[in-house]
């Protein structure tokens, strides 16, 4: 495996908690981990939230995104994510939800 972790988070029209979700698993203080986001074929903007997000992050070349052409829902994006995911655990985190910074650290 490449990372200890992956952290996925599938998002669809969610261009109101994307942000705050991302910047929170971006902030996590340990180390070995991969960001697997799925864009769920929502055409609210969050797909342009978390473009410009990671940008200037330090944590940017362990993030992928996977973009589908339509919905297809959050089981297939979830699917998905347990077929694509370098890491050794796998973390689900919803579009609203939020991670304490050592969330994984303790975790792990």
């Amino acid at each position: 495996m490449e990372y200890d972790v992956t952290i996925g988070i599938p998002f669809y029209r969610s261009a109101d908690t994307i942000s705050r979700t991302l910047e929170s698993a971006l902030s996590q203080t340990y180390g070995s981990i991969e960001f697997l986001l799925i864009d769920d074929g929502g055409a609210d903007g969050s797909l342009a939230k978390v473009q410009d997000l990671i940008r200037n992050q330090s944590r940017r070349k362990d993030v992928r995104i996977i973009s589908h052409e339509h919905n297809m829902g959050v089981a297939a994006s979830r699917n998905e994510m347990i077929n694509e995911a370098k890491g050794e655990f796998l973390y689900f985190l919803d579009s609203d939800d939020w991670m304490e910074p050592n969330c994984l650290e303790e975790l792990y």
